[in-house]
Protein backbone atom coordinates (compact mmCIF):
# COMPACT_ATOMS: atom_id res chain seq x y z
CA UNK A 1 0.00 0.00 0.00
CA UNK A 2 1.55 3.30 -1.10
CA UNK A 3 1.55 6.49 0.96
CA UNK A 4 -1.18 8.21 -1.06
CA UNK A 5 -3.52 5.29 -0.49
CA UNK A 6 -2.83 5.33 3.25
CA UNK A 7 -3.53 9.06 3.42
CA UNK A 8 -6.74 8.69 1.43
CA UNK A 9 -7.89 5.85 3.67
CA UNK A 10 -7.28 8.02 6.75
CA UNK A 11 -9.07 10.99 5.17
CA UNK A 12 -11.98 8.72 4.26
CA UNK A 13 -12.32 7.57 7.86
CA UNK A 14 -12.09 11.14 9.17
CA UNK A 15 -14.69 12.35 6.67
CA UNK A 16 -17.10 9.55 7.56
CA UNK A 17 -16.57 10.18 11.28
CA UNK A 18 -17.10 13.94 10.94
CA UNK A 19 -20.26 13.47 8.88
CA UNK A 20 -21.55 10.86 11.29
CA UNK A 21 -20.92 13.02 14.36
CA UNK A 22 -22.50 16.00 12.58
CA UNK A 23 -25.73 14.07 12.00
CA UNK A 24 -25.72 12.77 15.57
CA UNK A 25 -25.46 16.35 16.88
CA UNK A 26 -28.11 17.68 14.49
CA UNK A 27 -30.53 14.92 15.44
CA UNK A 28 -30.15 15.93 19.09
CA UNK A 29 -30.53 19.66 18.49
CA UNK A 30 -33.40 19.42 15.96
CA UNK A 31 -35.20 16.31 17.13
CA UNK A 32 -38.51 16.99 15.39
CA UNK A 33 -37.03 18.17 12.08
CA UNK A 34 -34.16 15.65 11.71
CA UNK A 35 -35.54 12.42 13.11
CA UNK A 36 -33.34 10.27 10.88
CA UNK A 37 -30.04 11.86 11.96
CA UNK A 38 -29.02 8.81 13.96
CA UNK A 39 -29.54 6.60 10.90
CA UNK A 40 -27.22 8.81 8.85
CA UNK A 41 -24.68 8.69 11.67
CA UNK A 42 -24.64 4.87 11.53
CA UNK A 43 -24.59 4.93 7.72
CA UNK A 44 -21.54 7.20 7.49
CA UNK A 45 -19.55 5.26 10.08
CA UNK A 46 -20.42 1.87 8.58
CA UNK A 47 -19.60 2.94 5.00
CA UNK A 48 -16.35 4.63 6.04
CA UNK A 49 -15.08 1.59 7.95
CA UNK A 50 -16.16 -0.76 5.15
CA UNK A 51 -14.31 1.21 2.45
CA UNK A 52 -11.20 1.49 4.64
CA UNK A 53 -11.19 -2.27 5.23
CA UNK A 54 -11.65 -2.91 1.50
CA UNK A 55 -8.46 -0.98 0.79
CA UNK A 56 -6.57 -3.45 3.04
CA UNK A 57 -7.26 -6.48 0.85
CA UNK A 58 -3.98 -6.27 -1.04
CA UNK A 59 -2.12 -6.57 2.27
CA UNK A 60 -4.43 -8.67 4.46
CA UNK A 61 -6.83 -10.98 2.64
CA UNK A 62 -9.21 -12.49 5.16
CA UNK A 63 -12.88 -12.71 6.07
CA UNK A 64 -12.85 -9.24 7.67
CA UNK A 65 -11.28 -7.32 4.78
CA UNK A 66 -13.37 -9.15 2.17
CA UNK A 67 -16.82 -10.27 3.35
CA UNK A 68 -17.20 -8.03 6.40
CA UNK A 69 -15.95 -5.00 4.45
CA UNK A 70 -18.49 -5.55 1.66
CA UNK A 71 -21.28 -6.09 4.17
CA UNK A 72 -20.41 -2.86 5.99
CA UNK A 73 -20.47 -0.88 2.73
CA UNK A 74 -23.79 -2.37 1.57
CA UNK A 75 -25.21 -2.05 5.08
CA UNK A 76 -24.09 1.57 5.30
CA UNK A 77 -25.70 2.37 1.95
CA UNK A 78 -28.87 0.59 3.07
CA UNK A 79 -29.16 2.69 6.22
CA UNK A 80 -28.13 5.81 4.29
CA UNK A 81 -30.87 5.22 1.73
CA UNK A 82 -33.42 4.54 4.45
CA UNK A 83 -32.56 7.77 6.24
CA UNK A 84 -32.19 9.99 3.19
CA UNK A 85 -35.47 8.86 1.60
CA UNK A 86 -37.36 10.34 4.55
CA UNK A 87 -36.19 13.81 3.51
CA UNK A 88 -38.00 13.46 0.17
CA UNK A 89 -41.28 12.58 1.94
CA UNK A 90 -42.11 9.93 -0.61
CA UNK A 91 -43.85 6.65 0.13
CA UNK A 92 -41.30 4.36 1.68
CA UNK A 93 -41.34 0.59 1.21
CA UNK A 94 -41.47 -1.74 4.15
CA UNK A 95 -38.19 -2.56 5.96
CA UNK A 96 -37.88 -6.05 4.41
CA UNK A 97 -37.66 -4.52 0.92
CA UNK A 98 -35.06 -1.99 2.03
CA UNK A 99 -32.82 -4.65 3.57
CA UNK A 100 -33.31 -7.24 0.82
CA UNK A 101 -30.09 -6.24 -1.08
CA UNK A 102 -28.08 -6.50 2.15
CA UNK A 103 -29.61 -9.90 2.91
CA UNK A 104 -28.76 -11.14 -0.60
CA UNK A 105 -25.20 -9.83 -0.21
CA UNK A 106 -24.68 -11.61 3.13
CA UNK A 107 -26.27 -14.91 2.11
CA UNK A 108 -24.48 -15.04 -1.26
CA UNK A 109 -20.98 -14.30 0.00
CA UNK A 110 -20.85 -15.64 3.57
CA UNK A 111 -19.47 -19.04 2.61
CA UNK A 112 -17.28 -18.01 -0.31
CA UNK A 113 -13.51 -18.35 0.10
CA UNK A 114 -11.76 -15.18 1.20
CA UNK A 115 -9.39 -15.04 -1.75
CA UNK A 116 -9.19 -14.00 -5.40
CA UNK A 117 -11.08 -17.07 -6.65
CA UNK A 118 -14.38 -15.71 -5.28
CA UNK A 119 -13.95 -12.25 -6.80
CA UNK A 120 -16.31 -12.64 -9.81
CA UNK A 121 -19.27 -13.77 -7.68
CA UNK A 122 -18.55 -11.24 -4.92
CA UNK A 123 -18.18 -8.42 -7.42
CA UNK A 124 -21.42 -9.27 -9.20
CA UNK A 125 -23.41 -9.46 -5.98
CA UNK A 126 -21.79 -6.34 -4.46
CA UNK A 127 -22.27 -4.14 -7.54
CA UNK A 128 -25.83 -5.36 -8.02
CA UNK A 129 -26.77 -4.71 -4.38
CA UNK A 130 -25.17 -1.26 -4.17
CA UNK A 131 -26.44 -0.28 -7.62
CA UNK A 132 -30.03 -1.22 -6.77
CA UNK A 133 -29.87 0.64 -3.45
CA UNK A 134 -28.33 3.79 -4.89
CA UNK A 135 -30.60 3.91 -7.92
CA UNK A 136 -33.71 3.19 -5.89
CA UNK A 137 -33.16 6.01 -3.40
CA UNK A 138 -32.34 8.38 -6.28
CA UNK A 139 -35.67 7.58 -7.92
CA UNK A 140 -37.45 7.99 -4.58
CA UNK A 141 -35.94 11.45 -4.14
CA UNK A 142 -36.93 12.46 -7.67
CA UNK A 143 -40.49 11.48 -6.88
CA UNK A 144 -40.42 14.19 -4.22
CA UNK A 145 -39.70 16.92 -6.79
CA UNK A 146 -43.37 17.84 -7.07
CA UNK A 147 -43.34 18.81 -3.41
CA UNK A 148 -39.95 20.46 -3.03
CA UNK A 149 -37.44 21.09 -5.81
CA UNK A 150 -34.40 20.95 -3.55
CA UNK A 151 -34.95 17.21 -3.09
CA UNK A 152 -33.37 16.78 -6.52
CA UNK A 153 -30.06 17.52 -4.80
CA UNK A 154 -30.41 14.24 -2.95
CA UNK A 155 -31.13 12.26 -6.11
CA UNK A 156 -28.06 13.33 -8.12
CA UNK A 157 -25.26 11.63 -6.12
CA UNK A 158 -27.24 8.43 -5.63
CA UNK A 159 -28.25 8.13 -9.28
CA UNK A 160 -24.66 8.76 -10.43
CA UNK A 161 -23.23 6.16 -8.05
CA UNK A 162 -25.99 3.72 -9.02
CA UNK A 163 -25.11 4.08 -12.69
CA UNK A 164 -21.39 3.53 -11.95
CA UNK A 165 -22.14 0.35 -10.01
CA UNK A 166 -24.33 -0.98 -12.82
CA UNK A 167 -21.61 -0.19 -15.38
CA UNK A 168 -19.07 -2.07 -13.27
CA UNK A 169 -21.54 -4.94 -12.90
CA UNK A 170 -21.92 -5.16 -16.68
CA UNK A 171 -18.15 -5.12 -17.20
CA UNK A 172 -17.49 -7.94 -14.73
CA UNK A 173 -20.38 -10.00 -16.10
CA UNK A 174 -19.24 -9.54 -19.72
CA UNK A 175 -15.68 -10.66 -18.98
CA UNK A 176 -16.86 -13.59 -16.90
CA UNK A 177 -19.33 -14.83 -19.55
CA UNK A 178 -16.61 -14.64 -22.20
CA UNK A 179 -14.45 -16.98 -20.15
CA UNK A 180 -11.96 -14.30 -19.13
CA UNK A 181 -10.77 -13.47 -15.65
CA UNK A 182 -11.96 -10.11 -14.30
CA UNK A 183 -9.32 -8.03 -12.58
CA UNK A 184 -9.61 -9.06 -8.93
CA UNK A 185 -9.73 -6.72 -6.00
CA UNK A 186 -6.25 -7.92 -4.91
CA UNK A 187 -4.74 -6.31 -8.03
CA UNK A 188 -6.88 -3.17 -8.11
CA UNK A 189 -5.57 0.34 -7.60
CA UNK A 190 -7.74 1.47 -4.70
CA UNK A 191 -6.94 5.16 -5.02
CA UNK A 192 -9.78 5.86 -7.53
CA UNK A 193 -12.08 3.68 -5.42
CA UNK A 194 -11.35 5.71 -2.29
CA UNK A 195 -11.66 9.00 -4.16
CA UNK A 196 -15.02 7.93 -5.59
CA UNK A 197 -16.49 7.02 -2.25
CA UNK A 198 -15.15 10.16 -0.59
CA UNK A 199 -16.75 12.34 -3.24
CA UNK A 200 -19.99 10.37 -2.95
CA UNK A 201 -20.12 10.70 0.85
CA UNK A 202 -19.30 14.39 0.69
CA UNK A 203 -21.90 15.24 -1.96
CA UNK A 204 -24.59 13.02 -0.42
CA UNK A 205 -24.13 14.54 3.03
CA UNK A 206 -23.96 18.09 1.69
CA UNK A 207 -27.11 17.50 -0.35
CA UNK A 208 -28.94 16.13 2.69
CA UNK A 209 -27.78 19.12 4.74
CA UNK A 210 -29.09 21.45 2.01
CA UNK A 211 -32.52 19.83 2.10
CA UNK A 212 -32.59 19.90 5.90
CA UNK A 213 -31.62 23.57 5.87
CA UNK A 214 -34.44 24.29 3.43
CA UNK A 215 -36.87 22.41 5.68
CA UNK A 216 -35.76 24.39 8.73
CA UNK A 217 -36.07 27.69 6.85
CA UNK A 218 -39.58 26.75 5.72
CA UNK A 219 -40.48 25.86 9.28
CA UNK A 220 -39.15 29.18 10.56
CA UNK A 221 -41.15 31.02 7.92
CA UNK A 222 -44.24 29.12 8.99
CA UNK A 223 -43.64 30.01 12.63
CA UNK A 224 -43.23 33.66 11.67
CA UNK A 225 -46.41 33.68 9.58
CA UNK A 226 -48.78 31.56 11.67
CA UNK A 227 -50.54 32.06 14.97
CA UNK A 228 -49.23 29.34 17.24
CA UNK A 229 -52.56 28.71 19.00
CA UNK A 230 -55.02 28.59 16.12
CA UNK A 231 -52.77 27.53 13.26
CA UNK A 232 -54.12 30.39 11.16
CA UNK A 233 -52.15 33.29 9.75
CA UNK A 234 -51.20 36.03 12.18
CA UNK A 235 -52.54 39.58 11.87
CA UNK A 236 -49.56 40.96 9.96
CA UNK A 237 -49.68 38.25 7.29
CA UNK A 238 -53.46 38.15 6.90
CA UNK A 239 -53.60 41.94 6.42
CA UNK A 240 -50.82 41.68 3.83
CA UNK A 241 -52.86 39.00 2.05
CA UNK A 242 -55.88 41.30 2.14
CA UNK A 243 -53.84 44.10 0.57
CA UNK A 244 -52.74 41.76 -2.23
CA UNK A 245 -56.32 40.69 -2.93
CA UNK A 246 -57.45 44.31 -3.08
CA UNK A 247 -54.80 44.99 -5.73
CA UNK A 248 -56.05 41.98 -7.74
CA UNK A 249 -59.60 43.29 -7.41
CA UNK A 250 -58.67 46.71 -8.75
CA UNK A 251 -56.40 45.48 -11.55
CA UNK A 252 -58.05 42.25 -12.67
CA UNK A 253 -61.56 42.55 -11.21
CA UNK A 254 -61.07 39.41 -9.07
CA UNK A 255 -63.87 39.71 -6.55
CA UNK A 256 -63.20 39.22 -2.85
CA UNK A 257 -65.48 38.45 0.08
CA UNK A 258 -64.44 38.88 3.69
CA UNK A 259 -65.73 37.27 6.90
CA UNK A 260 -64.92 38.64 10.34
CA UNK A 261 -66.17 36.76 13.39
CA UNK A 262 -65.74 36.87 17.13
CA UNK A 263 -66.16 34.12 19.75
CA UNK A 264 -69.17 34.94 21.91
CA UNK A 265 -68.60 35.46 25.65
CA UNK A 266 -64.91 34.63 25.37
CA UNK A 267 -64.05 36.80 28.39
CA UNK A 268 -66.53 34.75 30.41
CA UNK A 269 -64.68 31.55 29.40
CA UNK A 270 -61.38 33.02 30.55
CA UNK A 271 -62.83 34.37 33.81
CA UNK A 272 -64.77 31.24 34.74
CA UNK A 273 -62.56 28.41 33.49
CA UNK A 274 -59.13 30.05 33.32
CA UNK A 275 -56.84 31.21 30.55
CA UNK A 276 -55.78 27.66 29.71
CA UNK A 277 -59.40 26.94 28.86
CA UNK A 278 -59.43 30.10 26.76
CA UNK A 279 -56.35 28.91 24.86
CA UNK A 280 -58.00 25.53 24.36
CA UNK A 281 -61.08 27.29 22.98
CA UNK A 282 -58.94 29.24 20.50
CA UNK A 283 -57.22 26.06 19.34
CA UNK A 284 -60.58 24.31 19.03
CA UNK A 285 -62.05 27.14 16.95
CA UNK A 286 -58.94 27.32 14.75
CA UNK A 287 -59.01 23.59 13.98
CA UNK A 288 -62.74 23.64 13.27
CA UNK A 289 -62.59 26.67 10.95
CA UNK A 290 -59.66 25.21 8.99
CA UNK A 291 -61.75 22.10 8.40
CA UNK A 292 -64.63 24.20 7.03
CA UNK A 293 -62.86 26.56 4.62
CA UNK A 294 -61.70 25.79 1.09
CA UNK A 295 -58.08 25.45 0.01
CA UNK A 296 -58.31 28.80 -1.77
CA UNK A 297 -59.57 30.60 1.35
CA UNK A 298 -57.20 32.24 3.83
CA UNK A 299 -57.87 32.13 7.55
CA UNK A 300 -56.17 34.20 10.19
CA UNK A 301 -56.41 35.44 13.75
CA UNK A 302 -57.12 39.15 13.60
CA UNK A 303 -56.72 39.80 17.29
CA UNK A 304 -57.75 38.27 20.62
CA UNK A 305 -60.83 36.16 19.90
CA UNK A 306 -61.46 37.77 16.48
CA UNK A 307 -60.82 35.86 13.27
CA UNK A 308 -60.91 36.74 9.60
CA UNK A 309 -61.49 34.64 6.48
CA UNK A 310 -60.57 35.95 3.03
CA UNK A 311 -62.41 34.36 0.11
CA UNK A 312 -61.01 35.37 -3.29
CA UNK A 313 -63.19 35.03 -6.39
CA UNK A 314 -66.23 34.41 -4.20
CA UNK A 315 -69.66 36.06 -4.16
CA UNK A 316 -71.13 37.39 -0.94
CA UNK A 317 -73.83 34.71 -1.14
CA UNK A 318 -71.18 31.94 -1.13
CA UNK A 319 -69.37 33.69 1.71
CA UNK A 320 -72.62 33.81 3.67
CA UNK A 321 -73.04 30.07 3.19
CA UNK A 322 -69.53 29.41 4.52
CA UNK A 323 -70.12 31.71 7.49
CA UNK A 324 -73.40 29.95 8.29
CA UNK A 325 -71.78 26.52 7.93
CA UNK A 326 -68.96 27.57 10.25
CA UNK A 327 -71.43 29.04 12.76
CA UNK A 328 -73.41 25.80 12.87
CA UNK A 329 -70.22 23.76 13.19
CA UNK A 330 -69.13 25.83 16.20
CA UNK A 331 -72.57 25.63 17.76
CA UNK A 332 -72.60 21.86 17.36
CA UNK A 333 -69.03 21.29 18.59
CA UNK A 334 -68.67 22.35 22.22
CA UNK A 335 -65.19 22.44 23.73
CA UNK A 336 -64.30 19.32 25.71
CA UNK A 337 -61.99 20.62 28.43
CA UNK A 338 -61.24 17.97 31.02
CA UNK A 339 -64.59 16.93 32.47
CA UNK A 340 -66.21 20.14 31.23
CA UNK A 341 -68.29 20.70 28.12
CA UNK A 342 -68.08 24.41 27.24
CA UNK A 343 -70.50 25.65 24.56
CA UNK A 344 -69.01 27.85 21.86
CA UNK A 345 -70.73 30.20 19.44
CA UNK A 346 -69.60 33.14 17.32
CA UNK A 347 -70.99 36.24 15.67
CA UNK A 348 -70.19 36.86 12.00
CA UNK A 349 -69.97 39.86 9.72
CA UNK A 350 -69.82 39.19 5.96
CA UNK A 351 -69.14 41.67 3.16
CA UNK A 352 -67.70 41.81 -0.34
CA UNK A 353 -65.22 44.41 -1.52
CA UNK A 354 -66.62 47.43 -3.35
CA UNK A 355 -64.97 49.26 -6.23
CA UNK A 356 -62.34 51.69 -4.99
CA UNK A 357 -62.61 50.45 -1.40
CA UNK A 358 -59.53 50.60 0.82
CA UNK A 359 -58.31 47.98 3.24
CA UNK A 360 -59.39 50.09 6.21
CA UNK A 361 -62.85 50.51 4.73
CA UNK A 362 -63.62 46.83 4.17
CA UNK A 363 -62.30 45.95 7.61
CA UNK A 364 -64.40 48.67 9.21
CA UNK A 365 -67.53 47.47 7.38
CA UNK A 366 -67.20 43.80 8.39
CA UNK A 367 -66.35 44.89 11.94
CA UNK A 368 -69.58 46.94 12.12
CA UNK A 369 -71.55 44.01 10.71
CA UNK A 370 -70.04 41.71 13.32
CA UNK A 371 -71.01 44.24 16.00
CA UNK A 372 -74.56 44.24 14.62
CA UNK A 373 -74.58 40.45 14.97
CA UNK A 374 -73.60 40.88 18.62
CA UNK A 375 -76.37 43.40 19.14
CA UNK A 376 -78.86 41.07 17.45
CA UNK A 377 -78.34 38.42 20.09
CA UNK A 378 -75.03 36.81 19.01
CA UNK A 379 -74.56 33.46 17.23
CA UNK A 380 -75.73 34.80 13.88
CA UNK A 381 -74.45 36.02 10.49
CA UNK A 382 -74.96 39.63 9.43
CA UNK A 383 -74.69 40.97 5.85
CA UNK A 384 -74.88 44.50 4.40
CA UNK A 385 -78.41 45.73 3.86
Amino acid sequence: MDQSESILRLVMLILAAVCGVMWAILSRVFRDEIRQGNLLFVANISTGIGVALTAQRAVHSNFITIQIADWLVVGGLTVFCRGVATFSHTDRPSPPLWFLPLLVEVVSTAFLPSDASSYPVRSLVFNAATGVLSFFVGVQCLRGLAKQRSRALLAIPFLCVGVLFFVRLAQVLAVWLQGGEPVGDFRLNFVPYLWGFMVFLLIANMSAIGVVAGTLVSRLRGLAANDYLTGGLNRRVITEKLGGHLVNFERHNVRLSCILFDIDHFKHINDRYGHDAGDAALMHVGALVRSCIRKTDEFGRYGGEEFIILMPNTTIAAAQQLAERTRLALEGSPLRYGDLCIPLTASFGVADVLTGESQESILRRVDLLMYEAKQAGRNCVMLPT
